[in-house]
């Protein structure tokens, strides 16, 4: 039996779910999950052996991948987990979890901050991205003041997994100020655009 490890440092808070994915097992295989230090059947396939609820199995089918998922985690959790697989000869695959006390938090970073200067009549761009987060947030609205701005006319919102453009055309004076972008799932951040008059000649 090989086996491989790798390490992953949790965090001990409730917004943080902790993810372990063995990739690409064949079809015919059955999966099951473990915890090492008192030999604990956590998951045999998609079933779940624990009284525990915060421990499941994630099974995305066309990618192969089983997932064992841990919410809420525990300084008790920390350990050493195997993914166990029964092929041919038989292969598994062991994971440490480092729970730390450390909290981080997720975060929004939007580039340029905390100033960004552009001339009037051109195109005022702003790229917000997800920091520190185990998933996508379910939506990230953005504001103008305390406005929020998203389906404004001339307003165009590109959303990416772990990130949020704004476009807005032909920024005026009345586009002047602070703007914030705020995901679901992470603490806001801002930066204050200071828009120019055209230089002579443009």
């Amino acid at each position: 039996m090989s086996e491989t490890e790798k390490k992953l440092s949790g965090i001990n808070s409730a917004a943080w779910e902790i993810r372990i994915f063995k990739r690409k097992i064949l079809l015919c295989s059955q999966v099951s999950w473990m915890r090492k230090q008192d030999y604990h059947l956590l998951t045999v396939g998609p079933t779940t052996y624990n009284t525990d609820d915060r421990f499941m199995v994630e099974h995305v089918r066309h990618l192969q991948n089983w997932g064992l998922l841990i919410k809420k985690v525990q300084p008790s959790d920390a350990g050493l987990y195997e993914c166990q697989m029964s092929t041919h000869p038989p292969t598994s695959i062991v994971v440490e979890l480092k729970v730390t006390s450390k909290q981080i938090e997720a975060h929004a970073d939007i580039q340029g901050a905390p100033d960004l200067y552009i001339h009037s009549g051109s195109l005022l761009r702003l790229v917000c991205t997800l920091r520190d987060s185990t998933e996508p947030p379910a939506f990230v609205f953005w504001y103008h003041e305390q406005r929020m701005i998203n389906y404004d006319r001339g307003v165009t919102v590109k959303e990416g997994r772990s990130s949020s453009i704004l476009q807005l055309q032909e920024a005026d004076k009345s586009h002047n100020g602070n703007y914030t972008c705020s995901p679901s799932n992470a603490v806001p951040a801002s930066i204050n655009v200071h828009v120019l008059n055209a230089t002579a000649g443009k």
